[in-house]
């Protein structure tokens, strides 16, 4: 595939995503095993708490790995028009793209690999071995330490042991430190009970924040240390129906007539703030050509919501929409599915009894996808917002106050009987 600077582009931000989402789920990961090497040590368990607690280091030590490549990145997207400029690799990026290249077979994300390949178009396969074997060492130390995969140091395992055993509340200490130490057993139960106080204290605290008034609520926002929750959302249906359209409107609040079509995957962000909380829609938009269906899977994946999308101005788009729906939930079968029409400004100018056919077409096949039902027009700002406050809500069970409206030829908003039926 040759080099292209809009697919580095787009397999850069990829990358930054999976990154994210990829962290996620290993913290949580991580988090389970830090229990099970917590009960193995409360069971006198020690060795095999050892075994378990090496995973714990190796998942750690990527998740590092992984938050220094999604800072690469972000430099290149910055920097991506004085890599397209030269013909060889400006020495200011060298580091952050040996460092890509690097990383890519070791950690078999796709996306890596995709860069690797988009830069082994650019400055020639050589350049990429040289990059993979390091042999100009320009590669980031700390990577190279992250990716190394060595057995973990006998030091570090106690002080992981040691420290997952205080936040347990476990009484245990390194075998170094029980041949050395004169504390007695009645001052480690003491330092078990101060922990656990002090995380009884914290866990109050939070109670206390979530029945804040308005007013506090507001001052706690002011603060840096906030929730942060990531929600990925999909969209999928043909080309030229405005996927990318109302994804911009929503992120940018722009809205251009000169359509571009997607090739492959487009991805962006938006952060909002609710009460204490960054709640960040991760925003995974599809080309509709058959070509990229090979790539659904980077849409569907991991995602919480799925917009089935069609244009309200063209039936065939909408009879598509079954056979979306078919392939994606071979991905993804837990994903809230949502059913979006498009240009509805153009749709309400339309005869009423097309206006009328769609709407129970459309309406039927919600039904049977268990869908929530909504027409929009990013040109005219029509239910932009309320298609991501409703995900919002149905992602988290929230009450949603925003009225429904069935009648034909209005803005239709269904999604209260999904829940409810």
């Amino acid at each position: 595939m040759p080099y292209s600077t809009t697919r580095l582009k787009v397999q850069l931000k990829l990358a930054v995503g999976r990154f994210r989402l990829l962290k996620s789920k290993k913290d949580a990961l991580n988090g389970q095993l830090r229990r099970e090497v917590a009960q193995l040590l409360a069971a006198n368990k020690e060795e095999n708490a050892r075994i378990r607690v090496e995973r714990v280091i190796r998942e750690d030590l990527t998740i590092e790995a992984m938050e220094i490549l999604e800072l690469y990145c972000e430099l290149l997207l910055a920097r991506v028009g004085l890599l397209d400029q030269m013909k060889q690799c400006d020495p200011s990026l060298v580091e952050a793209v040996h460092s890509l290249i690097y990383a890519a077979p070791r950690l078999e994300i796709q996306e890596l690999v995709s860069i690797r390949e988009q830069f082994a178009q650019k400055f020639g396969k050589d350049f990429v071995v040289r990059a993979n074997d390091n042999a100009e060492h320009t590669v980031n130390p700390r990577l190279l330490i992250k990716l190394a995969w060595d057995t973990p140091d006998p030091y570090l395992v106690n002080q992981y042991l040691k420290e997952i055993a205080k936040s347990a509340g476990v009484a245990w200490l390194p075998p170094e430190e029980r041949a050395d130490s004169n504390v007695s057993t009645q001052d480690l139960k003491n330092t078990v009970v101060n922990a656990q106080t002090i995380q009884e204290l914290e866990k109050e605290l939070e109670e206390v924040k979530e029945h804040l008034n308005p007013n506090e609520a507001q001052r706690e926002n002011e603060t840096p240390n906030r929730a942060n929750v990531l929600l990925k959302v999909g969209m999928v249906g043909d080309s030229h129906i405005g996927k990318t359209t109302l994804m911009v409107k929503y992120v940018e609040g722009t809205f251009d007539d000169d359509y571009i079509q997607t090739l492959g995957v487009n991805f962006m962000e938006k952060t909002i703030i609710i009460r204490n909380t960054e709640i960040t829609f991760s925003i995974w938009d599809l080309g509709g050509q058959r070509e990229f269906v090979s790539m659904l899977p980077l849409v569907c994946n991991d995602a919480v919501a799925l917009l089935f999308m069609f244009d309200l101005t063209r039936k065939t788009t909408l009879n598509s929409v079954k056979e979306w729906y078919r392939q994606s939930r071979g991905f993804n079968k837990t994903a809230i599915p949502f059913l979006i029409g498009t240009k509805y400004d153009q749709f309400v100018d339309m005869p009423r009894d097309h206006q009328e056919e769609l709407t129970k077409q459309a309406r039927k096949y919600a039904q049977a996808m268990k869908a929530s039902l909504l027409f929009c027009s990013s040109s005219h700002d029509i239910n932009v917002k309320n298609i991501f406050k409703i995900v919002l809500s149905k992602a988290f069970d929230l009450r949603c106050t925003i009225p429904e409206i069935s009648d034909t030829g209005a803005p239709i908003r269904e999604y209260r009987m999904v829940s409810e039926a």
